[in-house]
């Protein structure tokens, strides 16, 4: 341990103590804040699970209904044939839809309208109006434009005589070239839909809507009059189902009422008719809610805890932090040389490497090996060729000046400086600033042929607009081949991998 450190332990003790038993309440107070957040969060996923299931259930039962009121206006259209019907055909087509009726009472009521839009026969008199024409109903002029058989669902209707808001569903007649004939129209009461999904909610403020194709309400539960028929076509869900979606979930403001909700929607298969399951925040919640006063006593309790017993909290996680930062820069620094090592280089380059293809800014590698270093130990000793590394390894240094500028030990005599946003003339340089600085240290080295010690550099540099390179490797194995043609040829020099046959030098570089 440092004196500096050592330092600010003992001296700094008791500010250190008021700090941390204030981090400390502040990351239990974080940390229940963060676990009441990931509560509730959950709360809220198990509420969209629960509404995507009655949505999917619920669609199911409207699907159900209206493919009822599909099979039933098929076997009208069966029974008034291709031809249009007599009056007597007409009187017992009125006993058969008053017969289906009887038989599926979730329809309200069965029509046929002849292809100018006036009604032939109906199953009771108040369905829509009594005598009026239909020409310009939404359902009649959909199948006098479309020539498909297809079941239509159109936007809910009311009726005039009893102000009652009806969902429809509709079938195309044709004569027996396929040209219009009219249409048959089955219905059902919006608060028939009300009625039996009212049993269905999981509480009394969710909410339970059919959206037309049109994006219009068709029924609601709880039912309001006011409600149905309204354009909701700008809401989230609406233009989700535009796009394609079938099924989803969402939290957003309600805009029928303003309230936050979680909403999940289903669309009955094949149509864009959908079933909106909402229910509120407030409802979705409630069970993180039951919890929170227990769990907020605990938190509390926590609390006085941390600062009854924080002094020797802190003393322990101190000791703690110092030790480990210790060993941190022992298991990055070479013991010798006091440069960073292998380890430190093999997570720095990666590094560089990554900021060097995301910037485009230049990357040069520089291989630094002492020539003639083995015969060095064998005339000198090892001891001496430990000084002598050092002395190396602190004239590179401080060749390499900037503040991202890394000289690291590779190995034995080889080291390695890594310089980020560097250009090869700049490399060169460095290369030649260092090779300069050993040899004016003139270490005696009598197997050497200049008497002295040198070293040989091979660099290589990775810029993005040339010829890029596929790997942080390639850049390690290219910088070894230069050193290795430095020291083919005659070492005491630096070589730049793109430029092998030729001496880099300051002068080269003016």
């Amino acid at each position: 341990m440092s004196q500096k450190t050592s330092r600010k332990s003992v001296l700094g003790l008791s500010s250190w103590l008021r700090f941390g038993i204030g981090i400390a309440f502040a990351a239990i107070l974080a940390g229940t804040v963060a676990m009441e957040t990931e509560l509730r969060e959950s709360s809220l996923r198990s509420a969209e699970e629960r509404t995507a299931m009655l949505a999917t259930t619920l669609a199911q039962q409207a699907a159900d209904t209206f493919q009822i009121a599909d099979l039933a206006l098929s076997s009208l259209g069966r029974l008034i044939g291709e031809d249009t019907p007599t009056t007597n055909e007409l009187a017992l087509l009125r006993l058969d839809m008053t017969e289906l009726l009887r038989r599926v009472p979730r329809i309200s009521s069965l029509s046929y309208y002849e292809q100018s839009g006036w009604r032939l026969a109906t199953s009771e008199s108040e369905a829509l109006e009594s005598a009026s024409n239909q020409a310009r109903a939404d359902f009649f002029r959909h199948h006098r434009k479309h020539p498909g058989n297809d079941l239509y669902i159109g936007p809910p209707i009311r009726i005039e005589a009893s102000g009652e808001w009806v969902v429809t569903a509709s079938r195309r007649v044709v004569h027996p070239d396929g040209s219009f004939d009219g249409v048959l129209l089955a219905t059902m009461r919006s608060t028939y839909f009300a009625d039996v999904y009212s049993a269905l909610k999981t509480d009394k403020q969710s909410r339970i809507i059919i959206l037309s194709p049109s994006a219009k309400l068709m029924a609601r539960s709880p039912h309001d009059d006011a409600l149905i028929g309204i354009d909701v076509s700008d809401n989230i869900i609406p233009r989700l189902i535009r796009e394609g979606a079938t099924s989803g979930s969402t939290r957003q403001f309600s805009p029928i009422d303003g309230a936050e909700v979680i909403s999940s929607f289903h669309r009955l298969p094949g149509r864009l008719v959908a079933v909106i399951y909402s229910m509120t925040l407030e409802a979705a919640t409630a069970p993180w809610r039951e919890g929170l006063p227990y769990r907020l006593l605990v938190a509390g309790a926590f609390l006085t805890l941390v600062v009854v017993g924080g002094s020797r909290l802190v003393r322990y996680a101190r000791a703690r932090q110092i030790s480990e930062l210790n060993l941190l820069a022992i298991s990055r620094t070479d013991a010798l040389t006091g440069l960073l090592n292998r380890r430190s280089f093999d997570e720095t380059l990666p590094i560089e490497w990554m900021r060097c293809v995301a910037s485009g800014h230049p990357l040069s590698l520089l291989m630094i090996d002492v020539d003639h270093f083995k015969a060095f130990n064998d005339t000198y000793g090892h001891q001496a060729g430990d000084v002598c590394l050092k002395a190396i390894a602190a004239a590179i240094s401080s060749a390499a000046r900037r503040p991202r500028d890394r000289v690291m030990r590779y190995g034995g005599e080889e080291m390695i400086a890594l310089l980020p946003e560097t250009p090869p003339r700049e490399a060169a340089r460095v290369a030649e600033r260092m090779r300069a600085g050993i040899e004016v240290l003139r270490i005696p080295h009598a197997a050497s042929p200049l008497g002295f010690v040198t070293i040989s550099i091979g660099f290589s540099t990775e810029d993005r607009s040339t010829a890029p390179r596929s790997s942080a490797s390639d850049l390690l194995a290219d910088a070894d081949r230069a050193l290795y043609a430095a020291k083919a040829s005659g070492r005491n020099r630096s070589l730049a991998s793109d430029r092998p046959a030729q001496l880099l030098s300051a002068a080269a570089y003016g």
